[in-house]
């Protein structure tokens, strides 16, 4: 099960297949960086966490092209 998983990773690093387009967290970017940044966790290696903050950035800026958000009064 262990190597399964460490495979799994690699694949989302070693960018054998594109991403999704989406940044969504079921389907997309964010789903990707969440598992990403968990088995950085059990893994102890923190270029996991580095990949995953990339796609959490990708998918922050996607969403901001779709819809802004403005916070000022």
């Amino acid at each position: 099960m262990n190597n399964i998983i460490k495979q799994l990773a690699e694949y989302f690093v070693n960018g054998e297949q594109p991403l999704p387009y989406f940044p969504g967290l079921y389907q997309g970017k964010a789903g990707i960086a969440v598992f990403l940044c968990h088995y950085s966790s059990y893994s102890n290696d923190n270029s996991y966490c580095d990949y995953a903050f990339e796609l959490i950035q990708t998918s922050h800026r996607q969403l901001m092209d779709k819809n802004p958000v403005n916070y000022s009064l």
